[in-house]
């Protein structure tokens, strides 16, 4: 199936040459969910942490169907939760 997707942030980058302000085209399996946009964007699953979806917000786990009108966004700050930093102890 087909769905329509602008990238920002980071996982604009996935797609040089491509104008950033128009949707790319991507072909996902039946049953993609949004986090399996990663997939044809060649980026990490754990940078797909929130998108809308035909103008509703929704989390990486909404499944996606045929002609889906939707942007995606990677986490903006703080880093991955799929790697937490190791806690640092401050200056007394």
């Amino acid at each position: 199936m087909e769905v329509n997707v602008r990238p920002f942030g980071i996982l604009r980058r996935a797609r040089p040459g491509h104008d950033p302000k128009e949707p790319s085209r991507l072909e996902v399996p039946d049953g993609a969910c949004v986090a399996d946009l990663a997939v044809p964007l060649e980026v990490p699953r754990e940078w797909v942490v929130l998108a809308v979806v035909n103008g509703e917000v929704s989390r990486p786990d909404r499944i996606l169907q045929d002609g889906d009108q939707g942007q995606i966004f990677p986490p903006v700050a703080g880093g991955s939760p799929a790697r937490p930093l190791p806690p640092r102890s401050l200056p007394a």
